[in-house]
């Protein structure tokens, strides 16, 4: 972990894909961080090595969500997601031990979607002190916004 965040936990006897926190698929994976040393720690994916490719404007989605549960122990203050070099910072909390939904207005990153290359969700770092903690993904989707319901 030299940015200060790393899919998955650091004992050899815990696996970073979750078969018991789980929400809408079979297992859930689990990002920590630490940003003692460092102010913004991210995991960042290659988007180009997924099955999705590069280009994500297929069925002209407008929305990614991704779902994330929380830990009451987390005192890291905001999770962002980046995309390519352009981040959008979400309020989500992050202490709720429950599946929350965030969600992300593509056209809030203010880049390329035909072109993304990476794919990046980090934590800012708390103003009053260093942040650390867990969080466990699952069921991060594009979409077309969803039909609102009365």
């Amino acid at each position: 972990m030299n940015n200060g965040s790393a899919r998955g936990y650091f004992e050899v006897f815990q696996p970073s894909i979750k078969n018991q926190i789980i929400h809408g698929r079979k297992q859930s994976v689990s990002l920590f961080n630490d940003n003692t040393n460092v102010n913004y720690p991210a995991v960042t994916v290659n988007i180009t090595n997924m099955a999705v490719g590069s280009e994500c404007t297929t069925g002209s989605p407008e929305i990614l969500f991704i779902w994330f549960y929380g830990d009451p122990t987390n005192s890291t203050e905001q999770m962002y997601v980046k995309v390519n070099d352009s981040k959008v910072v979400s309020d989500a909390d992050l202490t709720q031990a429950q599946w929350q939904e965030l969600t992300f207005d593509l056209a809030s990153f203010n880049t390329n979607m035909s072109n993304v290359v990476t794919l990046s969700i980090g934590f800012e770092r708390n103003e009053a002190a260093d942040g650390s903690g867990i969080v466990f993904l699952d069921d991060i989707l594009l979409y077309r916004p969803k039909p609102e319901t009365n």
